[in-house]
């Protein structure tokens, strides 16, 4: 029989509104990637360990300005240094930038005690990183050459090996692409001033490249402090030019612990020279300075002493060495010896007996001719006495 085929019904057609709640989702899910893309979302703004990170690049950025601020610096340290055992993943890093900030802060920093703690504090943060954990390959180098900075400024201790010095001498005078100089070359200097036998001449040479290449940044102190131990050098020398020019860039606006005995050494740079006038005039301006160490009063007595009798004024003379002998050490003796000598040349007998016992004192303790030593009277001068 005939099977009558029945067409089947169609399918109906699918409704064009089914699927449309799919759209905002997915949409918003553009949105916020290109707005993440472009910088509008603060993605992971509110996770510390990224946030932790923003404070390294802060602190990073605040110690590479040519000129940094101090306070902005200071303030960048602490939260760094607040987070570092937190985040041990960022660790290495944050330690190498807290070591780099606290050596920039040392160079910034005018109080010389202040500028030494921040070494400190720099050396011990290098210490707690190797250039294997720095991911960028330009931070070994700088590692290596920050460290040494630092471990100089600190200082060796004082039976550390020539080996030692020479070392940090070499990775001293090789500095990274793009480094920073900045105390560099003073630090050389005082290591050169550390071997055996000094190396003055690399000393001078470090010096003079300091003071002529500093930038905005260096503190007015440390140059005046860089002035005086080159001129210090130069006298020792016997260069007097070089050393009148250095000592006398040394002003009223330094510190009383450079201003003082750059006064003294230009003093007796002067009177080297024979200018005893121009040398009594530094003293005299030295003896004004409020609050002059004991040492320097006693000690430009004397020196000023010395001036007056060159000046043909011998009971100014006199009265400087009365106030030199009480002080100590060698011109405590040289003024004793001279103040001896001015009263022999007294017709007064009382005198002539003050100036045996002022020569029985200074050389008190003294065996033998030879035993005799002083930088200020030969032992010619005590013999005659």
């Amino acid at each position: 029989m005939a099977t009558d085929t029945v067409a089947a019904p169609a399918p109906p057609a699918a409704d064009p509104t089914t699927h449309l709640w799919q759209l905002p989702a997915l949409l918003l899910g553009v949105g916020v990637f290109v707005a993440a893309w472009q910088g509008w979302l603060p993605v992971g703004r509110n996770d510390p360990a990224s946030a932790f990170r923003r404070d390294v690049d802060a602190l990073k950025a605040s110690a590479e300005k040519l000129i940094p601020d101090a306070v902005e610096l200071k303030a960048n340290l602490a939260k760094v240094a607040g987070g570092v055992d937190t985040f041990p993943e960022h660790a290495p890093l944050a330690r190498f930038h807290l070591g780099s900030g606290y050596a920039r802060l040392a160079e910034v920093t005018p109080a010389g005690d202040e500028a030494r703690g921040y070494w400190t504090l720099a050396r011990q943060h290098f210490e707690l990183v190797s250039d294997k954990q720095l991911r960028d390959p330009n931070d070994p180098p700088r590692l290596l050459f920050r460290a040494a900075k630092a471990r100089a400024a600190v200082g060796l201790p004082a039976d550390a090996p020539a080996a030692d010095v020479a070392l940090l001498v070499t990775v001293l005078n090789a500095p990274p692409p793009g480094e920073d100089g900045g105390e560099t070359r003073r630090l050389v200097a005082d290591l050169a001033l550390r071997q055996n036998p000094p190396d003055l001449a690399g000393a001078k040479v470090a010096l003079t490249q300091y003071l002529l290449s500093a930038g905005g940044a260096t503190p007015a102190a440390s140059l005046a402090r860089a002035r005086l131990k080159l001129g210090v050098i130069f006298l020792a020398t016997k260069e007097y030019d070089q050393a009148r020019k250095w000592l006398a860039q040394v002003g009223a606006d330094a510190p009383p612990d450079v201003f003082a005995p750059a006064k003294a050494e230009l003093a007796r740079v002067l009177m080297a020279e024979g200018d005893h006038v121009g040398a009594a005039k530094e003293l005299e301006a030295l003896r004004a300075v409020p609050n002059l160490p004991p040492a320097y009063r006693a000690g430009s007595a004397y020196d000023l002493g010395a001036c007056k009798l060159k000046l043909r004024e011998p009971d100014a003379a006199a009265k400087l060495f009365e106030e030199a002998v009480k002080g100590s050490g060698e011109e405590a003796v040289a003024a004793a010896v001279q103040l001896a000598e001015l009263h022999l040349r007294s017709p007064d007998a009382a005198r002539h007996k003050a100036a045996v016992e002022l020569l029985a004192g200074a050389v008190k303790g003294v065996k033998s001719v030879a035993d005799f030593h002083n930088d200020f009277v030969p032992v010619t001068e005590v013999q005659g006495g």
